[in-house]
């Protein structure tokens, strides 16, 4: 009698220590579950943190353009990418000698384009993403090419960059950070960085193309890339000569 007796509480009693057991694996779970969606929700806040901080940079740089326009009567070329910043010629236009048909600045920095933040006037954090990469930056450079002195004076819509499908209001240039997996891009050490293995987006292919067509949206969930256009009609010039516009070199303080 005492031993079935016994039996009855040590059944109990594992039934008892079997569902502590289980309680206490539910709470784990459950609180692992709550952890990793606190992290997640982190990380999401972060990049849009970044997103917001890095479409603030991409304005600050079109702003500087058009106002390095309005005083040079033509945009500058990029700067080369794959050149390290500790380089003195890093942030710098390079141009070439150019023709009617185009080709006024050199054909590897537009390859490597990146913003010449130098001549813009800007700090070396203006021409950065917020993902620590710089931003790159196409200009056109055909027949017409907006890097060509004068050549935005009294400039129209008829050439341009090509940007979300757009065949009337082209754009004199395209600016392109290469978010969050930064491919296509450049470190400041002058280093691309790499396919990141999870598949390309053909619109982000096209982003790194010196012409373009360029791209605002994706074709696929991995395209991250945050893109500003500026329009020929917002940063032609109106003048009748080129004297009626300050220099760079003669502008007020």
């Amino acid at each position: 009698m005492l031993f079935k007796k016994t039996n009855r509480q040590t059944l109990k009693n594992a039934r008892r220590g079997a569902a502590l057991l289980i309680l206490a694996v539910l709470i784990l779970v459950i609180g692992m579950a709550a952890l990793i969606a606190r992290v997640q929700e982190r990380r999401n806040a972060t990049q849009r943190a970044f997103i917001t901080q890095t479409d603030d940079n991409l304005q600050k740089i079109s702003d500087a353009l058009k106002v390095y326009a309005s005083r040079a009567r033509r945009l500058p070329c990029p700067a080369n990418g794959a050149i390290a910043e500790s380089n003195a010629s890093a942030g710098k236009e390079v141009t070439a000698t150019g023709s009617a048909s185009g080709g006024w600045c050199n054909a590897t920095a537009k390859t490597n384009g990146v913003v010449p933040w130098r001549d813009l006037g800007l700090n070396r954090d203006d021409a950065l993403d917020k993902w620590g990469r710089w931003i790159s930056y196409k200009i056109y450079d055909g027949a017409g090419s907006y890097a060509e002195p004068d050549s935005l004076i009294g400039a129209d819509t008829g050439n341009g960059l090509q940007l979300d499908g757009d065949t009337e209001n082209l754009h004199a240039f395209v600016l392109v950070s290469h978010g969050p997996d930064g491919f296509n891009g450049f470190t400041p050490s002058g280093t691309p960085v790499p396919d990141p293995g999870q598949g390309i987006s053909a619109f982000e292919a096209d982003n790194n193309t010196v012409t373009g067509p360029f791209h605002r949206t994706g074709d696929t969930n991995d395209f991250d890339d945050r893109v500003l256009g500026g329009q020929v009609s917002d940063i032609a010039l109106s003048l009748q000569a080129p004297d009626d516009i300050l220099s760079l070199d003669d502008h007020p303080e």
